[in-house]
């Protein structure tokens, strides 16, 4: 049941390392056998990386990063070497699109990261109005926010939600969730090391919910606010999320942020899709 992000660091020497092979087994192959098999054992070897990682890490995007890359080697395969089932102008095609793919690729991730430090900044400023001042620091332990009841269910709908709509990093330890609030820290998603940095809630299967604030995110409040009630608040905040979610007002939870990365998503795939219909017609010269 547990979810397990992979590190990004190790899937970086992983790359490194598997390029470095292919690029000599080819070299190998190609000069002294006259043959291209290395290109389809790994270009399947990178797909399916890249859709293990892509569940894992999770990121959608870096599971059809992989995809298309592996299909266009494929394809290339098929045309310039094989002539079975595709020819260069259909390989040409398929490369325009998976260029114009890799490019909004890296806005597509920002607005992700926007989205993630909106509600990072939404949470602690809701926690900050309600918390107290006092001298009380840090005592890196998660703090009591209260018992209530709740079933596993629940818990993995709100998590898979809080996940979707870019507001926590769900990470479950047998019957326990924790919510991490990695805010804008990584591009992507966070990375386990970086884990013990971030603001975190957790809910027990006892019922019992706890909540903690990272160093970083108190030392950035301006007022000297007492950390106890800072865990308290954030805690009770993420707690108001749940409730609303198991009421099925999810919608009611999507406004509680000024944040119009969403349809700016929505933007940049129309605008993706009519350059790729433009780069068509013009390597057709249909325009």
């Amino acid at each position: 049941m547990g979810i397990h992000v992979q590190k990004t660091r190790s899937l970086w020497t992983w790359a490194v390392m598997l390029a470095i092979i292919y690029l000599a087994s080819l070299y190998v192959e190609v000069h002294y056998f006259d043959s291209h098999y290395s290109n389809w054992l790994f270009s399947f070897v990178i797909m399916a990386v890249a859709v293990w990682s892509g569940f894992r890490i999770p990121s959608l995007l870096a599971a059809l990063t992989g995809l298309g890359i592996g299909l266009l080697v494929w394809h290339y395969e098929l045309a310039m070497h094989l002539h079975l089932f595709a020819t260069k102008q259909s390989f040409e095609i398929h490369l325009i699109g998976m260029a114009i793919f890799m490019l909004f690729s890296l806005p597509v991730s920002l607005l992700h990261r926007r989205r993630s430090r909106s509600w990072h900044e939404h949470i602690f400023h809701r926690a900050s109005l309600r918390a107290n001042l006092g001298d009380d620091g840090d005592t890196g332990k998660p703090c009591h926010v209260r018992r209530d009841s709740y079933t596993s269910q629940e818990l993995q709908s709100f998590a898979h939600f809080a996940e979707r709509s870019r507001m926590a990093v769900p990470e479950w330890r047998e019957d326990t969730l924790i919510l991490y609030l990695p805010g804008a820290h990584t591009l992507y998603r966070d990375a386990p090391e970086r884990r013990h940095s971030y603001s975190y809630v957790r809910f027990n299967s006892s019922g019992e919910i706890q909540a903690h604030v990272s160093k970083e995110d108190f030392r950035r409040r301006r007022d000297a606010l007492s950390f106890q009630a800072l865990c308290c608040g954030v805690g009770n905040i993420i707690f108001d999320f749940l409730q609303q979610h198991r009421e099925g007002e999810q919608d009611l939870v999507l406004r509680e942020i000024d944040d119009d990365s969403v349809q700016a998503q929505i933007v940049l795939f129309l605008v993706a899709a009519l350059m790729y219909v433009f780069s068509l017609g013009l390597y057709l010269n249909i325009l």
